[in-house]
């Protein structure tokens, strides 16, 4: 296993107190926000890396090779999408999995989860069973094991299951936090009816230096991924709207 680079000041600034003068400014302006590990989808010669590749800013990882990262927490989200099909947009949100966030402006409900209407499995033409309009997802926040570049790692529909058995891998190794380990991810093509895609695939290759990340993971454990809610949600009120028409950023 190659070398884990030490964590430089990039995360560690995400959870520092802000510079007195600054309060005003969002994170996203003070650039104290992780940036978010995706496949790629090539879609002509120009774009850059291939199908599958995984991509983090300028930065493009094989997606047969993978690249080595240290995962610092996960969570469980909630987004609830409205509008149409190619350009849909986030109207509720939930950065517990339990509760709406604050900053949505019209929840659909007090409380997320079966007890909402948008939470409920329905059944659909011919006794095919529709998933709930809310989807559930899982966000890891990790860095790049040789740079210490900070990330948030989406994992939704099937794929959040795939995140929950790399948190049942590193909980069956008995150690003390989810960084003790090096996990590397790759991506792997699928296919069904002509439709291709592509899925992680979570490796885990071996320990970090003991105690390397301890107070970090420490440091960010209330650190959370919100998906951003869209202007549009202010439009047309829920039934428990809280009246009021802000809107927020992520992380939070």
């Amino acid at each position: 296993m190659a070398d884990t680079t030490i964590v430089g000041p990039k995360l560690q600034g995400l959870v520092a107190p802000k510079v007195r003068g600054l309060d005003d400014f969002s994170d996203r302006e003070l650039g104290r926000q992780p940036g978010f590990l995706k496949i790629t989808y090539a879609r002509s010669r120009n774009d850059e890396g291939r199908s599958g590749d995984l991509k983090l800013g300028d930065a493009v990882f094989k997606g047969d090779e993978g690249v080595d990262v240290v995962v610092l927490k996960g969570h469980h989200y909630r987004t609830l999408l409205e509008g149409p099909d190619e350009r849909p947009y986030t109207v509720c949100a939930s950065a517990d999995g339990r509760t709406p966030h604050d900053g949505v402006p019209n929840p659909k409900a007090q409380v997320c989860g079966d007890s909402c209407a948008y939470g409920q499995w329905k059944d659909g033409p011919g006794g095919k069973r529709v998933p709930p309009a809310c989807q559930q997802g899982v966000a890891l926040l990790g860095l790049i094991a040789h740079t210490g570049d900070p990330f948030w790692y989406l994992l939704r529909k099937s794929a959040r299951q795939i995140g929950m058995q790399l948190a049942q891998a590193i909980q069956a190794r008995g150690t003390e936090r989810f960084s003790d380990w090096v996990v590397r991810v790759t991506t792997v093509e699928k296919r069904n009816e002509g439709v291709i895609w592509y899925e992680p695939v979570f490796q885990i290759v071996g320990r970090t230096p003991s105690g390397m990340y301890d107070t970090l993971s420490d440091e960010v454990v209330d650190l959370r991924y919100v998906p951003a809610i869209s202007p549009r949600a202010t439009q047309e009120p829920g039934p428990t709207d809280s009246g009021s028409t802000d809107t927020w950023e992520i992380p939070v």
